[in-house]
C-alpha cells in the first residue's frame, strides 16, 4: 500500500475525532514537562486546534523526524514498556495527526538560542525553517480529516464535539493540578485555571459550593495509594453516574473500576440515584498494563480481584463512617494539604433536618393521617357487623403513606399516587403551555444570584441558553465561567435558585437526546420544581394535585415514563385476601 494511505489507515486507530487531538498534543505537553498548556478551538476543531505549552521543546535536529511513525523519545528498550511512566509512549500521535490535516509545528528547546518550525500537509512535510519562538511546543491543526470525506462525514455536531473536548480538558486538569490550563472556544474562554494543590483544584472545577457535598477517601496497601472524593448519597440528585477514573494520573476507562463504585454505593442511594466521584490510583507501574488500545483509554491490572476488593470495600467504609471533614493523612506527588476548615452547618442546626417525634408509634411515622376524620366513624355500624353492606363512597378520601404516596379511594378502587411524578406530570404540560402560548413569567429575586459552572455546564448552559430565557430564566454571563441570576419561573420559587440550575444542566448533560431542546428543558425544570418525595402534604394540597393531575393530557406517567398512578380495584383487593368476588 501507499505510504499516505498506510498512515491515514493508522491514523483511524489514533485520531477518531477531534477531540483525540486534543488528547494526543495536551499528553505530549504534560510529558514535556510543561507547567502551562493553553488550547484554542475554532469550529468544532475542524477549522483549527492550537495546544500551546512552555515545555522542554524538541531540538532542531530532531524536528525532520516528528513525523516519522514510531519515532519517540520516551521509550529505547523493551523493558521500558512495563514501567511506563509518560502518557504517550508509541510515537503515533503525531505522523497520525499530520496525515489528516494541515500540520504546523514552532518548538525551541531551552538550550537553543533559535526555534524550528514546520510545516506539513497529508503528512508530507513542506517546509522546515529556524524561527523565532518562545520556548516550548506550539502545534496547530487546521483543516480536519480534510483528505478523508468518508471520516468527516460521519463526525458528531459541533456542539457534542465542543463537549467533547471541553470535558476531556476538564480531566486532565483534575489530573494535573500543579499544572495551569486554559481552554477557549471559539474566542470565549472557557477554562482558566492556576497551578493549585488537589483539593484547590477540585474545588475550583466543580464549584466551592458542591466541593463540601464530597467526601474525601484516602487508603493505603503496600506501596499503592487510593484518592477519591465521593459525592455524600445525601447530596446526589443525578440519575447517571458521572465517574472520574485516574490510574498514576492517566485518564482512563474502566468496567472494574466503575463496577466497584456503583456497588459500594447501593445501600446508600435511593432508587434512581446514581453517584458521582473522583477516583485516583497510585499503583507501582510494573502493576499496571496501559498498552492495550492506541487511545491508552483502557488499561489492565495485574490483579484486577485485589484492585477490586479495595476499591470496593475502601468506599463503602468511607461511606459508612461519614460525619466530619476527613483529615488527609498520605502524601501524593506534587499534591499538597490545604486547610480544609469545616463544612458549613445549615440554619436551625442538624436536629431541624429531621425531625423526630419521640410520642409517635412507627405505624404512626410511616402511615401519616394528616386528619382524624379521614379514618370515618367506628367500624360497627347501626344494627350490627352482620347487617352491614357497603356502600359506595364516590367522594376521594385521601392520606399520605410515608410522606412519599397519597392515597385515594375512588368508587370501588383504592388509587397510589406517586406525589412526585404526579406534580412533575402537572407542571410539565403547564410550563410547555406557557410556552407554546408565550406566557413563560420570570420571578424576580430578592438579591441576584452568581452560580459557578464547570466547564462543561458552561458549554451545556451557551448551547441551551434560548430555552432557558424562554421558560423564565433571567440570567447572563458574568466572568468566564459564572452565571448572574435574577430571576426564576415562578413555579420553582421555592426552590434554590442556583442548585435548580445546577440541576438542569446536568440532567441536559447527561440525559438520553430523545426529545428535543425545549422539551427537555421543560421536563428538567419540572422534574426540580415538583413536590419531592417526604415532603408533608396537607389535605388541601393532595386534593389540589388529584384534580390536576386528571385534567392532565396524560395523567399516568411523568415525562420520563415513570407511572404517576398505581390502581388497585377492589374485586383485585377480595382476590388477595381469598374472600369471594
Amino acid at each position: 500500500m501507499p505510504e499516505n494511505l498506510v498512515n491515514q489507515i493508522a491514523a483511524g486507530e489514533v485520531v477518531e475525532r477531534p477531540a483525540s487531538v486534543v488528547k494526543e498534543l495536551v499528553e505530549n505537553a504534560l510529558d514535556a514537562g510543561a507547567t502551562e498548556i493553553s488550547v484554542e478551538i475554532e469550529g468544532a476543531g475542524h477549522h483549527r486546534i492550537k495546544v500551546t505549552d512552555n515545555g522542554c521543546g524538541i531540538p532542531a535536529e530532531d524536528v525532520p523526524t516528528v513525523l516519522e511513525r514510531h519515532a519517540t523519545s520516551k521509550l529505547k528498550s523493551t523493558e521500558e514498556l512495563e514501567h511506563i511512566a509518560t502518557l504517550g509512549f508509541r510515537g503515533e500521535a503525531l505522523p497520525s495527526i499530520a496525515s489528516v490535516s494541515r500540520f504546523e509545528l514552532e518548538t525551541k528547546s531551552k538550550s537553543e538560542r533559535i526555534g524550528t518550525h514546520l510545516i506539513a500537509e497529508a503528512g508530507k512535510i513542506l517546509k522546515i525553517e529556524p524561527a523565532g519562538t518562545a520556548d516550548g511546543t506550539k502545534v496547530t491543526v487546521e483543516r480536519l480529516f480534510f483528505n478523508t470525506p468518508a471520516r468527516k462525514k460521519f463526525q458528531k455536531s459541533a456542539a457534542s464535539e465542543n463537549r467533547q473536548m471541553t470535558a476531556l480538558l476538564e480531566q486532565y486538569a483534575f489530573a494535573f493540578p500543579e499544572i495551569g490550563f486554559e481552554l477557549t472556544l471559539d474566542g470565549k474562554r472557557l477554562l482558566k485555571t492556576p497551578g493549585q494543590n488537589l483539593f484547590e483544584r477540585v474545588s475550583d472545577l466543580v464549584g466551592e459550593e458542591r466541593y463540601w457535598d464530597l467526601e474525601l477517601l484516602e487508603s493505603k496497601k503496600g506501596n499503592s495509594q487510593l484518592v477519591a472524593f465521593l459525592k455524600k448519597p445525601e447530596k446526589i440528585t443525578a440519575a447517571r453516574p458521572q465517574f472520574y477514573f485516574f490510574i498514576n494520573r492517566r485518564p482512563v476507562q474502566s468496567k472494574l473500576l466503575h463496577h466497584a463504585v456503583l456497588s459500594a454505593y447501593r445501600d446508600f442511594l435511593e432508587p434512581g440515584k446514581s453517584p458521582y466521584a473522583l477516583i485516583y490510583l497510585f499503583l507501582p507501574y510494573p502493576e499496571v498494563d496501559v498498552n492495550v488500545h492506541p487511545a491508552k483509554a483502557e488499561i489492565r491490572f495485574a490483579d484486577e480481584r485485589a484492585i477490586y476488593d479495595w476499591v470496593y470495600h475502601a468506599i463503602r467504609k468511607a461511606l459508612s463512617s461519614r460525619g466530619q471533614v476527613p483529615v488527609w493523612a498520605g502524601s501524593v506527588p506534587q499534591i499538597q494539604q490545604p486547610n480544609l476548615g469545616s463544612p458549613p452547618v445549615p440554619a436551625g442546626g442538624i436536629g431541624s433536618l429531621n425531625p423526630i417525634t419521640p410520642d409517635l408509634t412507627y405505624q404512626q411515622k410511616v402511615f401519616s393521617f394528616p386528619h382524624s376524620s379521614l379514618m370515618g366513624s367506628p367500624l360497627t355500624p347501626a344494627g350490627g357487623l352482620e347487617n352491614a353492606h357497603p356502600q359506595p363512597n364516590f367522594s376521594p378520601l385521601f392520606w399520605q403513606f410515608a410522606d412519599i404516596y397519597i392515597l385515594a379511594q375512588v368508587k370501588w378502587k383504592l388509587l397510589l399516587i406517586d406525589q412526585h411524578t404526579a406534580h412533575e406530570r402537572v407542571l410539565y404540560e403547564k410550563i410547555l403551555t406557557n410556552l407554546g402560548e408565550h406566557k413563560a413569567e420570570s420571578q424576580e429575586l430578592l438579591f441576584p444570584e452568581t452560580v459557578e459552572l464547570t466547564p462543561t455546564e458552561f458549554q451545556t448552559f451557551v448551547q441551551n441558553q434560548s430555552f432557558f430565557e424562554s421558560f423564565g430564566f433571567d440570567l447572563s454571563p458574568f466572568g468566564d465561567r459564572t452565571l448572574l441570576l435574577r430571576g426564576t419561573p415562578p413555579l420553582a420559587q421555592k426552590k434554590n435558585p442556583s442548585k435548580l440550575l445546577r440541576e438542569i444542566l446536568d440532567d441536559l448533560e447527561n440525559d438520553k437526546k430523545d426529545l428535543e431542546p425545549s422539551k427537555r428543558v421543560a421536563r428538567s425544570l419540572a422534574c426540580h420544581s415538583a413536590v419531592r418525595a417526604g415532603e408533608k402534604l396537607t389535605i388541601a394540597e393532595m386534593e389540589n394535585l388529584f384534580d390536576l393531575l386528571f385534567a392532565a393530557e396524560n395523567p399516568y406517567n411523568c415525562p420520563h415514563g415513570r407511572p404517576t398512578i398505581i390502581e388497585l380495584p377492589l374485586a383485585e383487593i377480595h382476590r388477595r385476601f381469598g374472600r369471594p368476588v
